[in-house]
């Protein structure tokens, strides 16, 4: 894997948790296990989908020492 590179995981479908394969303690273990954000989506109800684009790239702005272009829109 390439170190120092952004990394987000993303559990997506989150409107279909019902039928979970993975269990969200397991999925944040593994994303901090591996310096990686964690988000569950749901494309289907507009869930977090923004909010996970947009934490990749203040992490990319970040890296690569432009962090003073970030805006945040919240």
């Amino acid at each position: 894997h390439a170190p120092g590179v952004p990394k987000v995981l993303v559990g997506n479908r989150l409107h279909l948790a019902f039928k979970r394969q993975v269990g969200v303690r397991d999925a944040e273990a593994y994303a901090a296990k591996n310096r990686m954000a964690f988000f569950e989506v749901s494309p289907l109800c507009d869930f977090n989908i923004r909010e996970s684009f947009s934490e990749l790239s203040r992490m990319a702005l970040h890296r690569n020492g432009m962090e003073r272009l970030w805006r945040s829109n919240k």
